[in-house]
């Protein structure tokens, strides 16, 4: 239509402004008067201002503001019903029942359309909740509380612990409206993280977590350490007890206190040290001691062995070898170089007479040990790694060794060479006991295991000695 017909499809908020339409010819040029469009629209969402908390008694203040044209008319609703029809809503002096959500409906009488806002208000919220303990510490066997202090009006408390809910059992009970829990007695597995929570119809507060640590013990010591050790060198012993905070040890022999650690090495032995060594564990928190002992005989060394013999070897003649042995001993026998055993017990082996052969070996083999129990492998490693350990001891013959999981009675594997999946369950101590099946003497060396550490090599610190014989020595016989 020549441009003479503008069309908006549709009408836009920025199509508002001032429009003029201009007619022209080769003779003329003509505009016509400003016509200024204004777009009704609205109204948008409404913001609304105001406090979210306030006290009981006060008056409150709320306002209500839309982007409309032309300017929305505005109402405030409560529980659903009007409590005004302006923008601004000032609330009466605030009782405990106006908690709650406030509704702003705006409306465009012009567009017809409206739009609603709403907002919470909480009179005299739940501000503040905090666990408050006793001054005393919290130790095992003994009654103790937990309370719950809330700033503000609750309707209800509850607990957790461990981010589970704490529940009532025969020592754990709820008092005051649930504001205290009390363990009559306190016991170990009470040790955990609590937290308490206040609740109200508008409100809800939780406490910052509370450390619960029950201190008990010690329990009865263990002790690990040599039964036999051999003059002239030291014996060492570790004592360890179950407690929280960790005890404080000391070591007596003979009624006299011999050290204040956890381990304790001896001066060089002699005979006159045999005897019962003590281990008292002290918890200085909870005012109890515990005490393990374990008995140490000391063996005089064997300082050498040696074969004799007071003739020259020929055939058909007699033939003595004598066994010089220095220091005491209590089992010894002689080996011919077929692996046979002759004449146990016996200082002499006597040929009569000397027959004529090709010249064996005799072998003077002393039992012995374990001297010592040593641990190799791995102290730490990542979930699911497989770890091996490996338990060797110097010995005569060979050892017979059972593997032991945080001092259980029963082994959980036998043989040298322990493996097993690293797990949480899997932590702790492992104990190797090392016995020799001819001396029937038994020593032990303990080692630990942890998760999420680099793995490493780990030696732990010799156990005691135990020598029942020391050297083994061959000699030739010779012939003609």
């Amino acid at each position: 239509m020549d441009n003479t017909v503008l069309t908006f499809d549709p009408v836009m908020f920025s199509d508002n402004g001032p429009y003029q339409c201009v007619a022209s010819n080769p003779l003329s040029h003509v505009a016509s008067n400003i016509f200024m469009l204004d777009v009704f629209y609205g109204p948008k969402m409404p913001m609304i201002t105001g406090p979210k908390m306030a006290k009981a008694g006060d008056n409150v203040t709320l306002s209500c503001s839309a982007s409309s044209n032309p300017l929305s008319v505005y109402k405030w609703f409560f529980n659903d019903s009007l409590v005004a029809n302006t923008s601004e809503y000032v609330t009466p002096p605030l009782t405990m029942s106006m908690s709650g959500m406030y509704t702003c409906v705006a409306f465009n009488n012009i567009t017809g359309k409206n739009s609603t806002a709403y907002t919470m208000l909480a009179v005299d919220p739940i501000v503040d909740a905090q666990i408050v303990a006793p001054m005393i510490p919290a130790i095992e066997g003994q009654f103790y509380n937990l309370t719950c202090n809330v700033t503000g009006p609750a309707e209800h408390v509850y607990w957790m612990k461990n981010s589970e809910p704490l529940q009532e059992d025969n020592t754990t009970a709820f008092y005051m409206d649930n504001r205290t829990v009390t363990f009559n007695p306190l016991q170990r597995n009470n040790t955990g993280s609590y937290e308490c929570t206040a609740i109200n119809t508008v409100w809800k507060m939780s406490s910052p977590p509370h450390e619960l640590i029950v201190n008990f013990g010690p329990l009865t010591p263990v002790i690990d350490g040599p039964a036999f050790a051999e003059t002239g060198r030291t014996a060492v012993f570790s004592c360890s007890a179950m407690s929280m905070p960790p005890s404080q040890f000391s070591w007596w022999f003979n009624g006299s206190e011999v050290a204040n650690t956890s381990v304790f090495t001896t001066d060089p032995l002699s005979v006159n040290m045999s005897g019962e060594y003590a281990c008292m564990a002290y918890n200085y928190l909870t005012g109890m001691n515990s005490t393990s002992s374990k008995m140490l005989t000391i063996i005089e060394a064997i300082e050498s062995v040696m074969i004799s013999n007071s003739t020259i070897p020929i055939n058909n003649e007699n033939l003595t070898l004598t066994c010089e042995i220095t220091g005491p001993y209590e089992e010894m026998y002689w080996m011919k170089d077929d692996g046979m055993f002759y004449h146990a017990g016996n200082i002499t082996l006597n040929f009569t007479p000397l027959g004529l052969h090709p010249s064996p070996k005799y072998i003077l083999r002393v039992n012995y040990g374990p001297l010592s129990v040593n641990i190799s492998g791995s102290d730490s490693a990542k979930v699911g790694v497989p770890v091996t350990m490996t338990c060797s001891a110097e010995s005569q013959p060979d050892c017979d060794f059972n593997w032991f999981h945080n001092y259980q009675s029963s082994p959980v594997m036998a043989g040298s060479v322990l493996t097993f999946l690293a797990t949480k369950e899997k932590e702790g101590k492992y104990t190797c006991m090392a016995r020799n099946p001819v001396t029937n003497i038994t020593m032990y060396a303990t080692t630990a295991f942890a998760l999420d550490h680099a793995s490493a090599l780990h030696i732990p610190s010799q156990a005691g000695l135990m020598l029942m014989g020391l050297f083994a020595l061959s000699v030739t016989v010779l012939f003609n």
